[in-house]
C-alpha cells in the first residue's frame, strides 16, 4: 500500500509538470472507488435472517383471569358504589415486540363485556394517559407501578389493574395484578402463560 502511495504521489508530480493533473484525479478516484466498492460486495454478502411472528390470542389468555378479577371486585364492593378501576398500559419487559396498546385494549374490553351487573367502571384512558406523563415528568424517580399507584389515585379509582409482560425460558407471559390504590397492596395477582 505504501508503494502505491508513493508511486501515485510521483505520478501526480510527473503530471502536474506536464500539465495533466485531472488525469491523475481521475486515477486516484477510481483505484478508491473500487476499493469502497469491494469492500461493500463483502458486507452485501450476509445474509439477513428471517423475522419470526407469533401470533398470539391474548383474548383467549385473559378470558379465565378476568371473569376471577370481576368475582374479586364484586365480592369487596359495597352497597350501592360503583368501584371506579385504572386498566395500566401494559409494561413490556419480555424481548416479544408485544402490540402494547393492542394488548391493553383487548384487556380493557373484556373487562367491559364480562361487567354484566356494571360492577364497576374503567377510567377514561385517554384523560389518564396524559396526568401519567406529567406524574412521571414531576417524580422522576418513581417505578412505573408507583407512577401508576399515584395516578389512580388522583382519579379517584379503587384499584389498579397492574400488567406486566416478561419472558421465561420458552414463553411470554403477562402478569396481572389487581393493587389497591389506596395503600399499594396486591389484592388478587395471576400469571397468563402462552
Amino acid at each position: 500500500m505504501k508503494k502505491k502511495n508513493i508511486f501515485l504521489i510521483i505520478l501526480s508530480f510527473i503530471y502536474n509538470q506536464i500539465g495533466f493533473s485531472e488525469k491523475i484525479l481521475q486515477t486516484e478516484t477510481s483505484i478508491f472507488n473500487n476499493q469502497i466498492n469491494f469492500q461493500t460486495k463483502a458486507v452485501n454478502t450476509i445474509p439477513t435472517p428471517p423475522k419470526i411472528h407469533i401470533i398470539i390470542d391474548w383474548r383467549k389468555h385473559f378470558l379465565l383471569h378476568i371473569q376471577e378479577i370481576i368475582t374479586f371486585i364484586t365480592k369487596t364492593q359495597h352497597k350501592n358504589k360503583i368501584i371506579a378501576l385504572f386498566i395500566n398500559k401494559i409494561e413490556n419487559y419480555s424481548d416479544y415486540p408485544l402490540n402494547i396498546q393492542q394488548t391493553t385494549n383487548n384487556l380493557k374490553n373484556l373487562l367491559h363485556e364480562l361487567n354484566n351487573n356494571n360492577n364497576f367502571i374503567i377510567i377514561n384512558s385517554y384523560i389518564s394517559c396524559e396526568i401519567y406523563e406529567n406524574i412521571k415528568l414531576l417524580n422522576k424517580n418513581l417505578t412505573p407501578r408507583s407512577t401508576s399507584i399515584k395516578l389512580a389515585r388522583h382519579m379517584n379509582a379503587e384499584y389498579i389493574l397492574y400488567s406486566t409482560a416478561y419472558n421465561d425460558t420458552k414463553n411470554i407471559n403477562i402478569k396481572l395484578e389487581l393493587i389497591s390504590a389506596k395503600n399499594g397492596e396486591i389484592m388478587w395477582s395471576k400469571i397468563t402463560n402462552t
